[in-house]
C-alpha cells in the first residue's frame, strides 16, 4: 500500500463472495431504500458486479437481490456499517462455480484496490458465523502502528521488512513455505486428502516448479518490479490476530465493533 496515494487491497478465494470498498452515489430522496448495479466485469475466472445499497433498509433490500441473483446472504447487522459508511459491495461469483472446486485451490485470488485516506481492511464482512484468525501483509513507505483498539483486541504486528531489527526474510521460505507443507504432511489430525495435497506440493517444490510458490512471494515480486507502485524504502508488516465469538450465541465480535479494521502509517 503507497501511503501517498493509499490504496487497499483484499484477496479473496471464495466461490460466490461478497466484499466492500470507498465509493460515493447520491442517496435516494426520502431515504427511500434502493439497490444500484454500477457495473459488471469478468476478471480471470471471475465474475464482479459493482452495488450500491443506500436508503433506510438498505441492508434488507441488498440481501433481497443478493438472493434473488444467487448469492447467499449476508447478515445485515454486519452490513450496516458498510451502507452507513457509503461504501461499494462487489459481489463475486466464479465463472464456472457450478463445475465445483478443485480441492487444491487451483485458482489465484482476485486483487481488489480503491482510494482511501488511511490503510483499511474490510474486515466486518469476515466469517460473520464463526471465530477465525486473521493474517494481514502490509506494504508501506514508511513504518505503521497498530491502533489501540487493535493491540486491547491482541493484534500484533511484526516487522518483516524495512524496519532496523526486522525479521529478515527467508527467501526460500518465502517462496516455498516448505516447513508448513511438511508439518501438514506429517500431523496426524491431518486427513488422507489433505496429506495427499501436502505430498504434491512438497513434490513440486523439489523440483522447483513455479506453481508451488506462495501468493506472498508473487506478490513481493511484483513490488519488487514495481507493478504495485514505488516504495522508496519498502516496509513490509505482518499483522496477526483473533476473532473471537461472545459466549455461546455465536455472534461475532465484529458487529460491535464501532470502528472497522484500519492502521495508521506513522508519519515522515
Amino acid at each position: 500500500m503507497r501511503s501517498e496515494h493509499p490504496r487497499c487491497s483484499i484477496w479473496v478465494f471464495t466461490a460466490s463472495s461478497m466484499c466492500a470498498c470507498s465509493g460515493c452515489v447520491r442517496p435516494p430522496k426520502g431515504g427511500q431504500p434502493r439497490v444500484v448495479v454500477l457495473g459488471k466485469i469478468t476478471v480471470g475466472m471471475y465474475e464482479v458486479t459493482e452495488v450500491k445499497a443506500t436508503g433506510e433498509d438498505a441492508a434488507k433490500e441488498l440481501n433481497a437481490w443478493l438472493k434473488a441473483e444467487g448469492y447467499g446472504e449476508i447478515p445485515a447487522k454486519g452490513m450496516a456499517y458498510y451502507v452507513k459508511h457509503d461504501w461499494t459491495f462487489l459481489a463475486i461469483k466464479l465463472k464456472e462455480a457450478d463445475k465445483g472446486l478443485t480441492t487444491e485451490g487451483g485458482f489465484r485470488p482476485l486483487r481488489i484496490a480503491f482510494k482511501t485516506d488511511r490503510l483499511v481492511y474490510p474486515l466486518k464482512f469476515s466469517s460473520p458465523r464463526s471465530a477465525f484468525d486473521v493474517t494481514l501483509y502490509v506494504f508501506t513507505d514508511r513504518p505503521i502502528s497498530l491502533p489501540k483498539g487493535l493491540k486491547d483486541r491482541g493484534f500484533t504486528d511484526r516487522a518483516l521488512a524495512g524496519e532496523p531489527g526486522s525479521t529478515k526474510i527467508d527467501g526460500k521460505e518465502l517462496r516455498w513455505n516448505e516447513a508448513y507443507w511438511r508439518l501438514t504432511a506429517n500431523a496426524p489430525e491431518s486427513s488422507k486428502e489433505r496429506k495427499e495435497i501436502a505430498a504434491k506440493r512438497l513434490k513440486l517444490i523439489e523440483e522447483g516448479k513455479d506453481e508451488a510458490e506462495t501468493e506472498l512471494y508473487r506478490l513481493v515480486k511484483d513490488v519488487e518490479k514495481g507493478k504495485l507502485g514505488k516504495f522508496d524504502p519498502l516496509y513490509l508488516t505482518q499483522v496477526s490476530g483473533h476473532i473471537k465469538l461472545k459466549g455461546d450465541t455465536g455472534d461475532n465480535e465484529l458487529a460491535d465493533w464501532e470502528e472497522d479494521f484500519q492502521i495508521a502509517v506513522v508519519k515522515k
